[in-house]
């Protein structure tokens, strides 16, 4: 994948969080933290609405080393939370249950 200001971050995921592929920025990265009921796994992240052609999806995996799966088919609830807008960019926060024992989160952008 090309990156283009060499900050080690695809050309395709920064335009997809609204971030600008010509500029280092981690603003807008993705961001992994437990609420504050200590119940919740809370993941937040961005996604330009205007990215067109672009899809945004969370995958997870439950041990390292384990085939990644698509969150939004996992056999546990999550909550997926829009925080705000700025432009054309959604804040979004998906809440999982703390007790699901995640070991990994990732947020994948294809064309």
């Amino acid at each position: 994948d090309a990156d283009t200001d060499g900050d080690h971050i695809p050309n395709l995921l920064e335009f997809a969080f609204g971030m600008d592929p010509e500029k280092s920025d981690t603003a807008k990265l993705p961001v992994a933290s437990q609420d504050f009921s200590g119940q919740n796994v809370a993941l937040t992240y961005h996604v330009d609405r205007a990215a067109g052609g672009v899809i945004v999806r969370v995958e997870y995996v439950e041990l390292l080393g384990q085939e990644l799966k698509d969150l939004s088919l996992a056999p546990f609830t999550s909550q997926v939370e829009i925080l705000g807008i700025e432009g054309t960019v959604e804040t979004r926060r998906i809440l999982l249950p703390a007790s699901q024992k995640i070991a990994f989160l990732r947020v994948v952008a294809e064309q």
